[in-house]
């Protein structure tokens, strides 16, 4: 690898007084490299023998840290409180990147779309009609964004996902009356027509799907992140800050407050509620309501702990 790093917005970072030498790479802490940018959130005296064997790199360490002169005559040696953040920190604003731009023949936007001229798209991206995507977003190959969609700025969609299609809205026509769970009868699919709101710093993760509203918008809040495999479901309200893990499920009309973090697996029963600051754990089945702070995991899902702080 080869990374152009902003050497002197690193240096003023840290107040000034520290000279960054040349470095060009990341490396980890088990196999670290000269001239590299490497993160240490606890160190043991095991390291010694690794750091001590390169030079002219950025080691971020934890404040309480007693460093050796082995490591630091050698190495510029950066105390932060959580090493791991400045880390990737330094990686999302002190990187030098070039803009890639690819043809328009590689792409398809619908003309009633707009889209702003800061944005990247790759090819294969499928942008279809009445979509409003704001500055600086990066569109990843095989996105398709379906009609009636509205992403903000500063968002990322990853590689063949699917924002805004059609939900599973799902009715049998035996003219009975209304049964959460349906089983005679032809089955219907609702169109939907609310369309997907995306707010402002958001990043969707590789393969996943989140589904227009049926009359209202699906809404993503800002600084929502999802990994690969996540499924949205239709009139889901995500708000702001909400980290969504691989293979997770939200069904129809689930809510996320602020702040929350949905593990891998999890899934969350239709109209359930997710309070904010609370964690859903690895393969949970949320079935009721969470309140704000609490921590659910299992089969069925179960309160671990009451006020997550």
């Amino acid at each position: 690898m080869n990374i152009k790093f902003k050497r002197e917005e690193i240096k003023k970072r840290y107040g000034g007084n520290v000279d960054i030498p040349p470095i060009n790479s990341v490396s980890a802490l088990n196999n670290p490299k000269s001239n590299s940018l490497i993160f240490c959130i606890k160190y043991k005296d095991e390291y010694l023998e690794l750091l001590s064997s390169v030079s002219e790199s950025v080691i971020l360490i934890d404040k309480q840290a007693e460093i050796p002169i082995e490591i630091s005559k050698f190495n510029c040696v950066i105390k932060v409180i959580n090493p791991r953040l400045e880390y990737i920190y330094i990686l999302n604003n002190f990187v030098i990147s070039k803009k890639s731009s690819y043809s328009s023949n590689s792409y398809y936007i619908d003309p009633s779309s707009i889209v702003d001229e800061t944005c990247i798209i790759e090819p294969f991206v499928f942008i279809e009609k009445n979509v409003k995507i704001g500055k600086f977003c990066h569109l990843k190959s095989g996105a398709r964004i379906c009609s009636n969609t509205i992403i903000g700025d500063n968002c990322v969609i990853g590689s063949n996902s699917v924002v805004g299609d059609q939900g599973f809205g799902i009715e049998r026509d035996n003219k009975e009356e209304w049964q959460r769970v349906p089983f005679d009868g032809k089955p219907m699919k609702m169109p939907h027509y609310g369309g997907v709101v995306i707010c402002d710093y958001v990043e969707i993760g590789a393969l996943n799907t989140v589904v227009s509203g049926a009359i209202e918008p699906t809404i993503i809040g800002d600084y929502v992140k999802t990994d690969d495999h996540v499924h949205i479901a239709h009139n889901c309200k995500i708000d702001s800050g909400v980290l969504i893990t691989a293979a997770a499920e939200l069904s129809g009309g689930v809510s996320v407050g602020k702040n929350s973090w949905i593990g891998p697996n999890a899934s969350i029963f239709q109209q359930n509620k997710i309070g904010k600051k609370c964690l859903i754990g690895i393969g949970a089945n949320v079935f009721k309501d969470v309140e704000d702070g609490e921590v659910y995991m299992g089969l069925p899902a179960k309160k671990i702990i009451k006020d997550n702080k």
